[in-house]
This record gives C-alpha cells, sequence and structure tokens, in this order.
C-alpha cells in the first residue's frame, strides 16, 4: 500500500535541494511560541524530530540545547495542537559508549556530551510524552551515510579517492553502519507499522550486518578506481593521535586524530537489531548498491 503525506519541514537552515523550498518554514525548536504556532497551523498527524546538533566538539551536555530544551518545546507543541497521532524521535546509538552493548533501552552510558544529551533527551520524551495522545518512536540511527551526507563519513569517502586515507594497522574492526536509504525506508515504515509493533518503543535502524571497515574501505575504493589503500602500523597513529591529543588540550578544534578518536576507530561494535528486523523486513539496498548511489552522487555534486 502507497502512503501519501503532505510534508512541512521546520528548520533553521534552508533546504540543500530548491525544489525543497516550498515544504520549508524557518523556525526553530528554541523558539518555543514559533514551533507551538506553526503546530497549531499546520496540525500533523505525524511528526519525525530530526532537528539537532549531532557533533561531538561540545565540552557539556548544555552545548546541546536543541537535543533537550528544543525536543520539549516540541512535545509541548505537540500537546497545544492536539492532533499528532505518532511522533518519531531520532536519538542516537551514542546513549551508550561505542562498543557497549545496551542490555535494555534503558541501559545507558555515554561517553560524550553529545550522548548525555541524547539520554536526557529520550527521559524528556519518556516524562513528557504521556500528558499528549500521542505514540511515540525512540529512533536510535547508526552511523549514517550516503547521498547528501557531510562530517566524517564524507571525508572518509573522499580522503580514499584522493588517496589519502589509511588502513589502521591489520586489525579487523566490525561497526555497524547505515546506508541513508535504509534508514529511510526503516523511519517511514515505523509511520506506517501497527501501534502493537512500535509504540513507546525503541528501535535501532540501519543496516542489519555489522561491516568489516577494512572490507568497506576497499570496497568503495575499487568502485572509485582510486589507489589501492595503503596500511599504517599502529605505533604510528598512536603517535599522531598523542599530538592531536596535545593540540585539542591547547584550545584547538577539529584536530585530524586524536586518541578518542583512534580509539573510536578500532572499537567494534555491535547493537541489537532483532526487534528492527522483525518490524522493517528485509533491508531496500546492499552496501554495493549503497556505495554505487553515493559515488554518483559525489560525482554529480562535484565534490
Amino acid at each position: 500500500m502507497v502512503h501519501k503525506h503532505e510534508v512541512v519541514s521546520l528548520d533553521v537552515n534552508p533546504p540543500r535541494l530548491k525544489s525543497h523550498v516550498t515544504f520549508w518554514r524557518d523556525v526553530s525548536l528554541l523558539d518555543e511560541y514559533g514551533t507551538s504556532q506553526l503546530l497549531k497551523e499546520v496540525r500533523p498527524d505525524y511528526v519525525i524530530h530530526a532537528a539537532a546538533r549531532t557533533d561531538l566538539d561540545g565540552r557539556s551536555s548544555n552545548e546541546y540545547a536543541v537535543n533537550t530544551t528544543g525536543t520539549l518545546n516540541l512535545i509541548n507543541a505537540m500537546e497545544t495542537a492536539g492532533s499528532v497521532r505518532r511522533a518519531l524521535f531520532i536519538s542516537s546509538m551514542l546513549v551508550c559508549r561505542n562498543g557497549y552493548s545496551p542490555s535494555d533501552d534503558l541501559d545507558y552510558c555515554p561517553n560524550t556530551a553529545y550522548g548525555e544529551s541524547k539520554v536526557e533527551m529520550e527521559r524528556i520524551i519518556r516524562e513528557r510524552i504521556g500528558l499528549t495522545r500521542t505514540e511515540f518512536v525512540i529512533v536510535r540511527p547508526t552511523s549514517v551515510w550516503g547521498p547528501w551526507f557531510s562530517g566524517p563519513y564524507l571525508q572518509f569517502l573522499l580522503m580514499i579517492r584522493r588517496g589519502l586515507y589509511v588502513h589502521p594497522g591489520r586489525i579487523q574492526v566490525k561497526k555497524q553502519f547505515a546506508y541513508v536509504g535504509n534508514v529511510v525506508g526503516q523511519m517511514l515504515k515505523l509511520i506506517n507499522a501497527n501501534s502493537d509493533d512500535c509504540a513507546s518503543s525503541v528501535f535501532y535502524v540501519g543496516d542489519y550486518s555489522e561491516y568489516i571497515v577494512r572490507e568497506w574501505a576497499d570496497s568503495v575504493q575499487r568502485e572509485l578506481g582510486a589507489r589501492r589503500i595503503r596500511t599504517v602500523p599502529l605505533p604510528v597513529l598512536k603517535a599522531i593521535a598523542a599530538v592531536g591529543d596535545v593540540l585539542d588540550s591547547l584550545g584547538w578544534r577539529r584536530v585530524p586524530l586524536t586518541s578518542f578518536r583512534l580509539t573510536n576507530m578500532l572499537t567494534n561494535n555491535s547493537l541489537p537489531y532483532e526487534k528492527s528486523v522483525r518490524v522493517f523486513g528485509p533491508l531496500d539496498y546492499s552496501v554495493t548498491d549503497g556505495i554505487r548511489w553515493t559515488i554518483a552522487w559525489i560525482d554529480k555534486q562535484a565534490l
């Protein structure tokens, strides 16, 4: 069955696709009055809350107000509008530190200010959503990559294209990633799923199988026709990371490599996807599909 929805996008930034401007309203979630007025005007049936500060550069969760105060403002606006049947709140796998597989939905152990802000967000949802007539679903994406992405994973692909990426040692690191096409499909399924399958639940969204990062990078390199990826011994990378630690302590931002980032690169992570597999079914795209679509997008954008 095909479900058609009229869409309104609330954002502080204009859409990157000009064709989407007609759907856009320039409103910040930190503007409680503006958010409330918009929802009263639109009276949405469904809400997907994806607005967030997502970098890991913050020193305190207080720096991530849009993740916490913004969520509270949105829930209050939903209560005032009184029309929302179901809301999807986009949280993060980083409510737990990299490499930790939670035992249940309330098992938290963040090790970044960003992760702490997402834990607080989830607690706000559970405490406040009962005051509304809205079903809620908390969505925890893994690391999302694909067309229109930015940040470290775009740089990862561009570095492979330029021959600048290196394999860290010879260890086989396994991580959970998420091709954006699969994430979008899974969230649409959550909008249309039966209440018994999803209401008041937490879902990890992304690609079910772990990626072996070395193999993924090599697949990207072959598809790009780029120079073969070299391997750099771990002691060399640790020395570079130690220099990065010093620069970071001196206040430099966006240091290419620190011990924290190197540890994340080398840490396996495995997340509970059993419920997601049961509700979502097969993925829409394979990793190979994702690589090809992403490279085509990078070429089109002349990145």
